[in-house]
């Protein structure tokens, strides 16, 4: 039965509309950091469970769910895509004790509210750690994988090289291993690439391709620990030639260009806390004293020759990345002593939580399986 109820005191109108207002603003605002200030990306729809969230949990009412009701009304104002307000009462019965359907209602209402908000935040923070399609299949190719766990660099010189990656940059040896060779070798490497020289009706010497398989050649391995990843150190040789000599099997490529498909490059992670500029610098003196002159950084302006790159001012040694999804990225590319393509870079603010979001993630998707 439709009753009149009195119009309630200006401050209360005023409670019940700002309250709500401000809890409606406060998780549009979270909602807007985590996804990198490009706002919502479930639209519309993420919009209308905010304003639920913030008009049930803003609400004056809501604190008071498990206390004694006293008999009353209850006002329930359903919205309408016209934003109009539907008033209507009915009586209550007296109540000593909470309300168990009632709570349970509204427990259940902001479960959904608080679930589409948290879904929709949990989709921006992974905008860029997408979960694989087959992540929570404990049969996945993913599932079945530790991580990475080194990279490899064929060299040209191996004392040269194992000495810019330990007494420059400062990695740790783990152990070294050579004289490679033989058949099952020579299968495990190098059948795509002797597949190859067969398709093209040539030596597979020509190509680059050693023999392995009847010690023509050997190769060498040393393994160089950094604080989160591993870097294997290859070297190709002739038989005749010393190991850890100066001389490989092959030559080194000529044109090392990033833009090269194939190409690939080592990035190291500069702590936050160090003089980017002056790394460099430093890195570039410490390599030249050691006779290590092919170890150049690029500058982040024009320079034409090489005369022009070592004039530039120490404040061209970084790129200071401000756009976000990669803002707080702060970067330079170098060549390192073999030609090889090196990054060093700092990852600071948005993009270092960035990544730090993904990882957790990745661990949590990681531990469920």
């Amino acid at each position: 039965m439709l009753k009149y109820i009195p119009a309630p005191a200006p401050s209360t109108i005023a409670i019940r509309l700002v309250r709500p207002a401000v809890v409606s603003i406060s998780l549009m605002s979270l909602c807007w950091r985590r996804s990198g200030g490009r706002g919502p990306r479930a639209g519309r729809y993420q919009v209308v469970l905010i304003v639920l969230a913030g008009w049930l949990f803003g609400s004056p009412n809501f604190p008071d769910l498990n206390q004694p009701r006293k008999r009353g009304r209850v006002r329930i104002c359903a919205v309408t895509p016209r934003t109009q307000e539907a008033t209507m009462s009915r009586d209550l019965k007296p109540a000593t004790q909470p309300d168990p359907e009632r709570r349970a209602i509204l427990r259940a209402a902001g479960g959904v509210a608080i679930g589409g908000i948290a879904a929709a935040l949990a989709g921006d923070a992974t905008a860029f750690a997408q979960t694989p399609v087959a992540a929570g299949d404990p049969g996945s190719l993913g599932a079945r994988l530790q991580g990475v766990q080194h990279f490899g660099l064929t060299v040209q010189n191996m004392e040269r090289a194992y000495e810019f990656y330990t007494a420059v940059l400062g990695g740790t040896e783990v152990f070294r291993h050579g004289d490679f060779q033989g058949d099952a070798v020579q299968n495990t490497l190098l059948a795509d690439q002797e597949i190859l020289a067969n398709q093209l009706g040539v030596n597979p010497r020509t190509i680059g391709v050693p023999d392995l398989r009847d010690g023509a050649q050997r190769l060498d391995v040393r393994f160089i620990q950094f604080d989160n990843v591993v870097i294997e150190l290859l070297q190709y040789r002739d038989a005749d030639q010393p190991m850890g000599g100066s001389k490989a099997f092959a030559e080194p490529v000529e044109h090392m260009s990033p833009a090269f498909p194939r190409m690939m490059h080592i990035c190291f992670y500069v702590r936050d806390d160090v003089d980017f500029n002056q790394f460099i610098a430093d890195l570039e003196a410490e390599s030249a004293r050691r006779g290590m002159t092919q170890v150049r950084a690029n500058r982040i302006i024009r320079v034409s020759t090489e005369d022009e790159r070592k004039a530039a001012p120490q404040s061209a040694n970084t790129n200071k990345v401000t756009v976000a999804p990669s803002d707080g990225w702060e970067l330079i590319y170098c060549k390192g002593p073999e030609g090889e393509q090196l990054e060093f870079v700092k990852a600071l603010g948005p993009v270092k939580k960035r990544f730090a979001d993904a990882l957790a993630a990745h661990l949590q998707l990681a531990s469920a399986k």
